[in-house]
Parts: C-alpha cells; structure tokens; sequence
C-alpha cells in the first residue's frame, strides 16, 4: 500500500517548522550595544571644563554641576581602564533638603536641523557612596510640551518622556529603569519599565558604562523602542513602547536629570560622577 499523503509531507513540514524556529531563534537574539562605527556622533563631552553648558538648554542649578579632578576626591574612583578617559569629570551634587541635581536639555532641532527618528546615548556614571538610599530621575529622553513629566499625564498628543529612574533594591544596590510618561499610560505619574538582570545591580564606588537607545514610535501605533544596556549587556528591550498619537510630537531632546523624589527630599548631600557623554544617530 503507498504512504498516506500525510505521511508522505511530515518531513517537509519538519523542514518548515524547524527553518522558522531557527529564524525565530535568530530574531529573539539580545539587541547588541551601538558600534560606534555604524554611527554618527552628534555631541560628545568629558567634562573637562565648564563650557560644556554653551550647547544645552535649560541649564539651571549650575551650582549643582562641577567639573572635578577624581584625584582631588575621596568619593570616587578614576575612571581609568576600558578605554575611560584619566581627566576631570562632571560632578552633580543633590543638596540635603533638595530635590535638584540637574535638568539641562539637549535639544535635538538645534544640534541637526531637525527631530531624529532614534538616538543612542553612551556615558560613564559612578554614583558615590553617599548616593545609598537615593530614588528619583536619571538621564534618558524627552519629548516634552504642555506636559509629560511631573505628574501632568500624557495622553499622546501634548508630550511625552522616557527619563531614566533610580531606585534603591532591598539589598541596598541602585536599580536603573525608564521613568515613562507615553501614550497608554493610565496614572497620574509614569510607569516605570525596570531594567532587568545581575548587570542591572549598581553598586556604589564603582564606574559603569551605560547606554541607551530610544526610536520614536509611529503615530499612534505601539512600535517605539527603549532599549538600555550596563557594561555592554542588555538590560532592557521594549520595541511595543507608544509615545505619542501625532506626528507633531517626537524626539525632541536628551534630558541630563538628576532628581530625588517624588515629593520627598534628600535627607542628606548625595554625588553622582558622570563623563565621556555621547549622543549619536546612524550614519545616512
């Protein structure tokens, strides 16, 4: 008796299903940190004095940024090694009873003409041990009008942000993540996507080297990336992220914050230490 047809297509369809888990396989690989190679630099900082400011908006607080030589402090390690630079770095202080850091903006139409698509930003950060304790704003992305940012929700069409956040594990190591203002939030204040995984464990007294990538989504279509990566692994991969239901909205600037609380302040005078700031977008 000939083979049933059934039996007769099972190996081709074992081909088929076994070429789509390997393609599927493929895709689900972790996101790869920038090369910079691919990329073209936009700004690029180390902090070696104060005219750094002349390029950003928005640039209050300047008592709270100081470009600093590590060897004058006792706080913070040279970041030396791993292609870290051996100058000065900027120093921001939260003063006790504050809630400022910093807040200077970056701002993208003024830097290229125009709203990029996507940018990558790459820096090195050691947060001193004073910073124990800390919860608020980090670095990350902005796309601020009317609101988006300080308990004013966005809905899409009047702003949106994806700053970075900080808060304290039960262990006493800082968590990292992006504090969101988008689209399909349903609270007053941002949903916070945390960065996962052993790498996403700060320790204080040490230098990491962070960096982030954020893709503005199509209007109205939850397709926008935020991705975020420690020493080179990934921590966070979001591709369904809506920022925004217009077209007159977009990636409007990078936003270098430090920030403790929420409402509450900081009970004592906390430092991070931050150098070798880069911003890129691919190469045309």
């Amino acid at each position: 008796m000939p083979p049933s047809p059934s039996r007769i297509v099972q190996p081709a369809i074992l081909i088929a299903i076994l070429a789509v888990t390997s393609a599927n396989a493929q895709s689900a690989s972790p996101a790869p940190p920038p090369n910079p190679t691919e990329l073209r630099v936009i700004y690029s900082s180390g902090f070696e004095d104060a005219d750094w400011l002349s390029d950003w908006n928005d640039v209050g607080h300047r008592q709270n940024m100081q470009c600093v030589d590590p060897s004058d402090r006792s706080d913070v390690p040279a970041p030396s090694g791993d292609g870290r630079s051996t100058g000065k770095v900027l120093q921001v202080t939260v003063a006790k009873d504050g809630h400022y850091g910093c807040a200077p903006q970056l701002m993208f139409q003024r830097h290229l003409g125009s709203l990029p698509d996507e940018v990558y930003a790459s820096y090195d950060v050691c947060f001193a041990d004073n910073f124990s304790g800390y919860g608020g704003k980090a670095p990350g992305w902005s796309g601020i009008e009317s609101v988006g940012w300080g308990g004013k929700p966005s809905d899409g069409i009047n702003g949106w942000s994806a700053r970075g956040g900080i808060h304290t594990n039960d262990d006493g190591t800082l968590g990292l993540s992006y504090y969101t203002y988008h689209a399909r939030m349903r609270g007053k204040y941002g949903d916070s996507f945390r960065w996962t995984g052993p790498a996403a464990a700060i320790k204080t007294g040490r230098w990491y080297h962070i960096d982030q990538y954020c893709k503005i989504n199509t209007p109205g279509r939850p397709d926008g990336v935020l991705r975020a990566w420690v020493d080179g692994e990934l921590v966070l991969d979001m591709t369904d992220v809506q920022m925004r239901n217009t077209d007159q909205l977009g990636l409007k600037s990078y936003w270098l914050n430090y920030y403790y609380g929420g409402k509450g302040v900081s009970a004592h005078e906390r430092h991070v230490y931050l150098d070798n700031l880069t911003l890129m977008t691919p190469k045309q």
